[in-house]
């Protein structure tokens, strides 16, 4: 393994810590200390979340393209899940009802943070493996 590709992997290894140690930052709530909801406190989806992290995790020491692809579809995932609790963490314990005003209102900017960590992961692994390809005679679209 060359240098660049262990300073590669060590920037993966990082970003994954990060994800997960977002997990236990508080990402919702009314009263800061009083009425927090962590990422973890989320338990009917976080079996989700962790299976999708350890999925994630493989392709960083994998050699083999799919399996890169798949931990790319498996941060997506973790993505998808993160925007979808903030849609609707309140629904069954405060209002009732999905509510775009209340869901800003009380996110925490720790959940957008967790978010930026995700989307920068996702970007950096696209980035990495190319997914598009790469073809320099068309640079341009038209």
């Amino acid at each position: 393994m060359s240098m660049k590709e262990k300073k590669k992997s060590y920037i993966y290894i990082i970003l994954e810590i990060l994800l997960v140690v977002s997990l236990y930052l508080p990402w919702f709530g009314g009263d800061r200390f009083l009425q927090e909801i962590r990422g973890v406190d989320l338990s009917y989806t976080i079996g989700y979340f962790y299976v999708l992290i350890i999925v994630s995790c493989l392709g960083i020491f994998s050699t083999s393209e799919t399996t890169r692809k798949i931990s790319i579809g498996a941060l997506i995932g973790f993505l998808i899940l993160q925007i979808y609790k903030f849609f609707t963490w309140h629904y069954l314990t405060i209002t009732g009802y999905m509510s775009l005003f209340v869901s800003f209102d009380l996110t925490y900017p720790e959940f957008y943070i967790s978010l930026f960590i995700c989307i920068v992961n996702i970007i950096v692994r696209i980035k990495e493996i190319n997914i598009w390809g790469s073809d320099d005679n068309n640079k341009s679209c038209f």
